[in-house]
């Protein structure tokens, strides 16, 4: 019994205070919604398709150069290495040509070379600071070799697909 007299005061609200005032907007608001995600959907779901396969498409290039870029970035390091040893070696040959100039007694630098060989305004040479070996040949520094910062492999990066 308790049912019946608890829908019949359901049915007595519902119909007193007019509830499909309350509704009606309500679900005219939710239908209009509903069709603005349909156009929305009609009009920028084959975009996004699109536009996600391309990505896809692209995405798979990428990774298909990655190894070839890889090996360009190596390159890179390699060429970055190659001129720091450049620079070191190129210092330690401008001293050697300043020691041989010293040496061979070149006649601009005759009072610097008396001055420095008696060692009265000069300071001491390192011992270990000349261009001849033991023996009494001149001793070249060692100096880079392109071959042990490149490969020679014949591998063009810019090849096979990698645009």
């Amino acid at each position: 019994m308790a049912a019946k007299e608890l829908s019949k005061d359901y049915a007595s609200y519902f119909i007193s205070n007019n509830i499909s005032k309350e509704i009606t907007p309500i679900i005219t608001t939710t239908e209009t919604i509903q069709t603005r995600m349909s156009e929305i959907e009609n009009v920028f779901m084959p975009t996004i398709k699109h536009d996600s396969e391309v990505t896809k498409d692209n995405l798979t290039q990428i990774l298909e150069c990655r190894e070839k870029f890889d090996k360009i970035c190596d390159q890179i390091d390699n060429l970055e290495s190659l001129v720091e040893r450049v620079k070191i070696d190129l210092n330690k040959i401008e001293k050697q040509v300043q020691i041989a100039e010293e040496e061979l007694d070149i006649p601009e630098k005759k009072i610097d070379i008396l001055l420095k060989s008696i060692n009265i305004f000069a300071k001491p040479r390192d011992p270990n600071e000349t261009n001849w070996s033991d023996d009494g040949y001149y001793k070249p520094i060692k100096i880079f070799s392109a071959k042990e910062y490149f490969n020679t492999d014949n591998d063009n990066p810019g090849s096979s697909g990698c645009k």
